[in-house]
C-alpha cells in the first residue's frame, strides 16, 4: 500500500486560510485569535502557533488593547501564497536531487532531474503569482457554506 506524504502541510494551508480570512477586512480590520479559530474551525493552539509565525515574518501584526487582535500587514493583492508559505518555513522540493545535486552523479545529464526541476519551478512560479485577494474568505461566505 502506497503512503502519501503532504507537500503542503496543514499548517501551511491554515496560514493561507487565516490570511484569506483577514483579507476580507483589510486594511483597517482585525480579529482576535478566538474569532479566527471559531470562524475557520481551527483550535486556538494551532491558530496561535500560525499567527505567531506569520507575525514573526511580518505577514500579520498585533492590534493591542481591549478589543485587540491581529491584522494583515500587506495588501492581499500583493500577498502571494509563496510569501505565506515562505513565512511558514516551506522549503519542500519534489526530489532530493533538486535540494542537493551532489547526491547524484547523473544530475547534469539526467532527464528526470530536469523534469522535476521544471515541474517544481512551475509550481513555485504559480504560488508566487497567486494572491490572497483571489481567495478572500468572508464571514458571509463561511455562513453560507455552513448551511445557515
Amino acid at each position: 500500500m502506497f503512503k502519501y506524504s503532504s507537500f503542503i502541510k496543514r499548517e501551511y494551508d491554515y496560514a493561507i486560510r487565516i490570511s484569506a480570512y483577514l483579507a476580507s477586512i483589510f486594511p483597517g480590520g482585525h480579529r482576535s485569535i478566538t474569532d479566527i479559530s471559531n470562524s475557520l474551525l481551527l483550535t486556538k493552539p494551532i491558530t496561535s502557533k500560525i499567527v505567531h509565525q506569520l507575525k514573526k515574518n511580518q505577514i500579520l501584526e498585533s492590534v493591542r488593547g481591549r478589543n485587540g487582535g491581529v491584522k494583515l500587514t500587506k495588501n492581499p493583492k500583493n500577498l502571494s501564497f509563496l510569501d505565506i508559505l515562505t513565512a511558514m518555513n516551506f522549503n519542500s522540493t519534489l526530489n532530493e536531487c533538486l535540494k542537493n545535486p551532489a547526491i547524484c552523479p547523473l544530475v547534469s545529464s539526467c532527464k528526470i532531474h530536469i523534469y522535476f526541476g521544471n515541474l517544481e519551478q512551475n509550481l513555485l512560479d504559480t504560488l508566487e503569482n497567486t494572491f490572497v485577494s483571489e481567495f478572500i474568505i468572508s464571514e458571509n461566505s463561511l455562513k453560507s457554506k455552513g448551511g445557515e
